[in-house]
């Protein structure tokens, strides 16, 4: 056992502790993939030539739910303004 390991005398601690940095990982991922997707989106946008107003940039850029971005990263494929994502 790694001499950081000193603290986890009991297999319930380990498991604990090995669950919560699991789990830390997993929201690590999935803000990275939210991030991604919501960056992506704008530069679509920015790349067809669609003006994007502060708060449209920043509904899309804190938006948290991958559902929604997943939508929303194919529609600045067809959209001729911004509002329209919202359609």
């Amino acid at each position: 056992m790694p001499a950081w390991d000193h603290r986890f005398n009991s297999t319930a601690a380990r498991k604990l502790w090995v669950g919560g940095w699991a789990e830390g990982r997993a929201e690590g991922q999935a803000e990275g993939e939210i991030r991604g997707k919501s960056k992506a989106v704008l530069m679509i946008l920015e790349e067809r030539s669609v003006p994007v107003t502060e708060a449209i940039r920043w509904e899309i850029r804190w938006c948290k739910d991958l559902d929604i971005l997943d939508r929303r990263l194919l529609q600045p494929l067809k959209v001729t303004t911004a509002e329209e994502l919202f359609a």
